[in-house]
């Protein structure tokens, strides 16, 4: 579920002082809950961000069990005039990538030999909320943890149960309103947790960089 961004969205309600647990007023005299008004600053800071690059570490667990841990490097652009999705791009530290045009997907597994193609962007929440992302309480059933002081914890509970996806945490700095970390559950009980690091906005993204073509050799599957 990848957020579909205009140049033109509304600019979000003044907000500078909303905390947790506190109702926070725009100009206009209109009485925002808290966490409608983190979701805003959120889509506000990025409603001129045209792309976005950042280092992450990713660790998957099985309940209290590790079960893998990753770095990389992702990449987002917001859709151009011929895209309807961003583009993205993941480079992990094992040599596996994601690479999205905003058409086509293509999941390389080198250690497989492997490529795995599908239509349409993939779906990720956190690359929603990287990009500002769009009506977020459309899709999920939205809190706020007020017990965190060092940031803003958002939790997300799917309205629908699509994707395999049981619950999101979110951590929003509260300096500068970047995401910090996206924690995603399964409903197995498994979960991959993304910590983002040394993000940049606005850096100039190479040509071809979201263009994918199958190394010679490797088995192609269509799901």
């Amino acid at each position: 579920m990848l957020a579909s961004l205009s140049h033109a969205e509304a600019p979000a309600p003044r907000l500078e002082h909303a905390t947790p647990g506190e109702k926070s007023s725009s100009e206009d005299g209109i009485t925002i809950p808290a966490v409608d008004a983190v979701i805003a600053k959120l889509k506000g800071r990025f409603s001129g961000v045209t792309s976005l690059t950042a280092d992450f570490t990713q660790e998957v667990k099985s309940g209290s069990t590790p079960m893998g841990r990753l770095t990389g490097k992702v990449t987002l652009k917001r859709p151009g005039a011929r895209e309807l999705l961003s583009s993205m791009k993941w480079v992990y530290s094992n040599g596996d990538t994601i690479t999205s045009d905003g058409h086509t997907t293509w999941v390389y597994q080198p250690d497989l030999n492997q490529v795995i193609e599908s239509k349409g962007a993939p779906g990720s929440v956190a690359a929603d909320f990287l990009t500002g992302m769009g009506d977020v309480k459309k899709s999920f059933t939205v809190s706020l943890d007020e017990k965190r002081k060092d940031a803003f914890v958002l939790r997300l509970a799917p309205k629908t149960g699509e994707n395999n996806v049981k619950r999101v945490t979110l951590e929003i700095s509260r300096t500068d309103y970047l995401v910090k970390k996206s924690i995603v559950e399964d409903w197995f009980g498994t979960l991959t947790e993304i910590e983002f690091s040394g993000m940049r906005l606005n850096e100039p993204v190479a040509a071809g960089l979201f263009d994918f073509k199958p190394p010679k050799g490797a088995r192609v599957v269509r799901p």
